[in-house]
């Protein structure tokens, strides 16, 4: 009998959990909380505290090194990528399924209009291995 598939809320990253910096953070400073985080990549707040999109190794390199500035200089809000949303009661295979579609690296779990974290590739790999 085939195993029922996982849902995204069982193996997303949860919103305390999502490195986060502000829209105005620099492409210097967010590198850094990625570094100090551990983490491939940071959700962007804007002022109200609402996750906007995010910044992350591959925008690094698609979006920042286009520009030929020095990190200090550009924030990431100039830079940052959509956040394509799911919800949490998803399957894993949709998840899979979107973030091939849509090229991206990780999907925002939401409830509504709440962001509840997020699912990466790693994450939804690492429940294929279970």
């Amino acid at each position: 009998m085939p195993r029922e598939l996982a849902r995204v809320n069982e193996v997303m990253t949860p919103d305390k959990e999502v490195p986060k910096v502000s829209i105005e953070t620099t492409v210097l400073e967010a590198t850094n909380v990625m570094n100090e985080k551990e983490s491939s990549a940071v959700a962007v707040v804007d002022e109200n505290n609402k996750v906007v999109g995010f910044f992350g190794e591959r925008t690094l390199m698609t979006e920042f090194v286009r520009l030929n500035k020095k990190p200090e200089e550009v924030k990431v809000g100039e830079v940052m990528h959509m956040l394509y949303r799911v919800g949490p009661d998803a399957n894993t295979k949709e998840a899979a399924r979107a973030i091939i579609e849509y090229g991206a690296t990780r999907l925002g779990v939401y409830d509504g209009d709440k962001f509840l974290g997020w699912v990466t590739l790693i994450g939804l790999s690492k429940n294929l291995s279970r």
